[in-house]
């Protein structure tokens, strides 16, 4: 369906906020490399975490960690990449709003990404 982090949206019913209980379905992960993972169904407790809950599964201990480290970080660099561009593409737009004086140009803001492999997880933190 795409790439991690992937959000899925689920009906909570009635039945579901009263016995405080969300009974999902279960669900496959594959990495680049053809790893996988999968889980038969996953148990959302809505009283102890809410609404918002997240799984995360854990790659398996199989060959192809490296390339699928390598696939994670070339994603994380053209995320930047195209965050970049974006950032060119309006810093270009105000300055031209700016020249037929429209509007002045926002306070520009730095994102700095860190990326960290802990495990089987590569960790990237933006600030």
């Amino acid at each position: 369906m795409g790439y991690t982090p992937y959000t899925l949206q689920y009906q909570v019913e009635d039945a579901d906020r009263k016995s405080g209980i969300k009974m999902l379905m279960g669900t496959m992960v594959k990495w680049a490399s053809g790893a996988t993972a999968s889980i038969s169904s996953l148990t959302a407790n809505l009283n102890q975490f809410g609404l918002s809950q997240q799984f995360t599964f854990q790659r398996p201990d199989v060959p192809g960690r490296e390339f699928d480290v390598q696939i994670s970080l070339k994603l994380q660099e053209l995320a930047i990449q195209r965050q970049m561009a974006q950032a060119q593409r309006d810093q270009a737009y105000y300055q031209y709003l700016q020249s037929i004086q429209l509007v002045s140009p926002p306070p520009r803001q730095r994102t700095n990404c860190t990326s960290n492999v802990i495990g089987n997880t590569v960790h990237t933190n933006c600030y």
